[in-house]
């Protein structure tokens, strides 16, 4: 599996479709609930650390509140593909604002 750090010399510049990519993001992201959001167009959930339960399914994204506070300004971009699908703009906790 490529790191993101990889994936991004590569030159990928957005990434609407790569579960990998996501799963090493958040690993508590099953491909359910990925194929669930992307197809919602909702992806920023997984990067944003909400918690997104599927109606009768058993598959389940626990919230993650590290990531939640790490990428507001993904969340206040969510209605921007062009933002919150650019890996270059999530936080992965490292530095909180």
């Amino acid at each position: 599996m490529k790191t993101i750090e990889e994936i991004l010399k590569r030159g990928v510049e957005l990434a609407p479709y790569n579960f990998e990519l996501y799963h090493t993001f958040n690993p508590n992201l099953t491909k359910e609930v990925y194929e669930f959001l992307r197809g919602n167009g909702t992806e920023w959930k997984i990067i944003c650390g909400f918690e997104v339960k599927i109606q009768f399914s058993n598959h389940s994204l626990e919230g993650n509140r590290d990531l939640m506070l790490a990428n507001l300004k993904v969340f206040k971009n969510r209605y921007i593909p062009e933002y919150h699908l650019n890996p270059i703009n999530w936080n992965h906790g490292n530095n909180r604002r």
